[in-house]
């Protein structure tokens, strides 16, 4: 039996067939019954995820209205956005949302907040490692973190944070100097 084909008023008893309330009833049943059978496909859609092409992760995106998407972002990128977008939607306006968002999609970042820098109210900084990220996708790391965090809240700066190791070397001259008086 296919729950989206399913005639719930024919599996009642003959006697309650012509009851108006079990007849009701087992319409309204009948409908929410169709509608999870209809969303039961979907979470097919969730695990193929990861063999998704680019066009149709842009589809999936679309559908499940994630703001700080792009067409432009790779593959892997698209992916992790698709893949984290429910529990996204339910952090969006938080502080671990926009660490999401840019761990997603630039591979590393955390938030700052104004009261653990001694910055103004409701402001924030957004550290990460990445160099590309005040390059060329400044515009992509800009519209990510604007479309996540809460809507007082300002992005005042973004801190790239680099390393690396560098050969240095110091030399040191010290002279003596002694002054001899002769009589």
């Amino acid at each position: 039996m296919n729950a989206s084909e399913i005639d719930l008023k024919s599996l009642l008893p003959v006697w309650m067939q012509d009851d108006t309330t079990a007849a009701g009833m087992a319409y309204a049943v009948e409908n929410q019954l169709k509608k999870v059978a209809a969303e039961i496909s979907l979470v097919g859609i969730y695990a193929r995820i990861p063999t998704m092409g680019k066009d149709l992760l842009d589809q999936v995106a679309w559908s499940l209205n994630i703001p700080e998407y792009r067409s432009e972002y790779g593959t892997d990128v698209k992916r992790r956005l698709v893949q984290t977008a429910i529990q996204t939607h339910r952090l969006r306006g938080t502080k671990a949302a926009v660490e999401k968002v840019v761990t997603d999609i630039f591979g590393d970042g955390w938030v700052e907040e104004w009261f653990e820098y001694g910055g103004g109210a409701y402001k924030f900084k957004v550290h990460t490692t990445n160099i590309g990220a005040v390059d060329a996708d400044a515009a992509a790391f800009d519209h990510a973190v604007e479309n996540t965090k809460n809507l007082r809240s300002v992005l005042e700066e973004i801190v790239i944070e680099a390393s690396g190791q560098l050969m240095m070397y110091a030399a040191a001259v010290i002279r003596v100097q002694e002054t001899i008086y002769i009589n």
